[in-house]
């Protein structure tokens, strides 16, 4: 499964990029959109319809397996603004019928892709068996999650990620060593992921198996593998942005109790007389 550093939008994010089609059913869409915005004709041709849902559904997948209602939504609005032919009459907001395709076409192509037996983690820990036993529903990525479940590199397989995983407890038992464990640690983010968002450990099973998850150094690397963000870097730039606002507030809590301490030694005085 294609990693990419976005996620389908959510409320508040930008809009999603509505893919070009091929050049046959874009001749067919781009004429449409002319009768539409001359006399306002909606398109209805069930070619472009299979292909349209084909083609959102191939490059929702690359994003996310389980996409939300929301960004169910998010697409279709997308849709709509760029191909106004497209919208539906009957529908109070010509959407409708697009979300429900959408969403009955993902199912299809999660069975597709489950079909053709190729790794897809997202898949796997959503699989039937283990939804059954899981009473929270599905595993989808939260907000920032953009590396959420990455496949594990080619050529490998769980065995052999077991193996480096081994071979890292030896690591960090040495010193002067940082070199080789990140290296280590980069490799095996994937198998890491699957561990932590499938079988949830605790705490303490983390910390015998990931012993070096725990360093500052690593820490920070395991934030940027998962949301591509620096830690350090971003966390100085808000408090560069922040800082003068909570000078400011603090500046107003010291005349604040200052003032108060003013009026309460009035009011002792007063009451001493």
């Amino acid at each position: 499964m294609k990693v990419l550093h976005h996620t389908v939008p959510n409320h508040g994010q930008d809009s999603f990029d509505i893919p070009p089609f091929s050049f046959e059913i874009q001749l067919l869409l781009e004429a449409g959109n002319r009768a539409y915005n001359a006399n306002g004709t909606l398109l209805n041709n069930p070619k472009v319809t299979r292909s349209v849902l084909e083609k959102l559904a191939e490059i929702m997948f690359q994003y996310t397996a389980y996409p939300t209602g929301i960004q169910v939504m998010h697409v279709v609005e997308a849709l709509a603004e760029k191909y106004p032919c497209l919208k539906e009459p009957g529908s109070f907001n010509g959407m409708y019928g697009w979300q429900q395709r959408i969403k009955y076409k993902m199912a299809n192509y999660r069975a597709k892709v489950r079909g053709l037996q190729i790794a897809c983690p997202e898949l796997e820990v959503n699989s039937s068996r283990k939804m059954t036993s899981r009473p929270k529903g599905l595993k989808r990525p939260k907000k920032a999650e953009v590396n959420y479940l990455p496949p594990l590199p080619h050529g490998e397989t769980k065995e052999t990620m077991e193996e480096e995983r081994v071979v890292l407890l030896t690591e960090v038992k040495k010193t002067n060593n940082n070199k080789i464990i990140s290296e280590k640690m980069e490799k095996t983010f994937p198998y890491r992921r699957l561990e932590v968002v499938d079988q949830m450990p605790v705490v303490p099973v983390v910390m015998e198996r990931w012993p070096a998850l725990f360093y500052e150094s690593q820490v920070k690397e395991e934030f940027k593998r998962i949301t591509t963000i620096n830690l350090d870097r971003t966390f100085l730039t808000k408090m560069d942005f922040y800082t003068p606002k909570l000078l400011t507030v603090q500046d107003k809590g010291w005349d604040f109790r200052h003032k108060n301490k003013k009026c309460v030694g009035v009011t002792q005085s007063a009451t001493d007389r």
